[in-house]
Parts: C-alpha cells; structure tokens; sequence
C-alpha cells in the first residue's frame, strides 16, 4: 500500500516537473515574443543603436553609466502610447507617451510593444551635480 502510493507521488512529481519544463519554454508552447536589452553606458554608448521589434516584444534599457543617471524619453505622443503596454518605471509626460525618473547605476526601466515599428526616444543624462547631457 505505501509503495503504491510513493510510486504514484513519484510519478506525479515527474510529470509536473516536465510539463513546468515544457509550459515555461515559450518557444514551446508557441509565444513568439522575446525581451531585448539596451544597454546605456554613456551618451555615445547605447547598445544597440537601432532595435527593430515585433508584435509583443519586450525592451529593457538598462543604465551602465557610473557618475550619471540616465533618463529615456519618448516623444511619439499617442502612436507610443496606443502601441505599448506593461511600462515598468515609465510614466506618461505631456505627450501622451512615456517617460522614466532618472535611473541610476544599474536600474532598468521596460515596455512592451504590442504592434511592430520604429520608436524614436532620446536618453539625457544628469550628474549628481544637476548637470544636464543628452545622447
């Protein structure tokens, strides 16, 4: 009776860690979205400097600049708006699109882009003094 029933938990226990397996992988179970980095490691550094995303693409620009906190702007109003979704530490600006509070060293900021296309964005950067840069 009790091997019976480590037998049964055992198998059980297999089976869900396979299907964790196979319902995690998201190539898998069909998802074709993927998540990019942008790396900002100084006002000429941005990794990549041109991105092409697809329907349902993630971007995480992460800030690599010591000594400088990093700020990404977009600037396309509502066509950003109407084609993003999930902002984590973006805001809406007067625009109608997104923005981020500076990130300092190591913060990452990410949107998700529901529909394909070109977004134009800039990155300013600020000292700790309060001084101002854009790249």
């Amino acid at each position: 009776m009790n091997r019976m029933r480590d037998v049964f938990f055992g198998i059980v226990g297999i089976l869900t860690v396979i299907g964790t397996i196979l319902l995690g992988n998201p190539e898998i179970v069909g998802a074709q979205e993927k998540c990019f980095p942008i790396h900002i490691r100084s006002k000429a550094g941005i990794e990549p400097d041109l991105l092409n995303v697809n329907r349902g693409d993630c971007v995480v620009w992460i800030n690599w600049t010591r000594g400088e906190d990093a700020q990404i702007i977009f600037r396309d109003g509502k066509k950003c708006a109407d084609m993003t979704k999930s902002p984590v530490k973006f805001k809406p600006d007067f625009s109608g699109c997104y923005l981020t509070d500076f990130l300092s060293f190591g913060e990452t900021a990410s949107l998700v882009f529901v529909e394909a296309g070109k977004f134009d964005y800039e990155v300013e950067f600020r000292t700790p003094g309060g001084l101002y840069g854009a790249g």
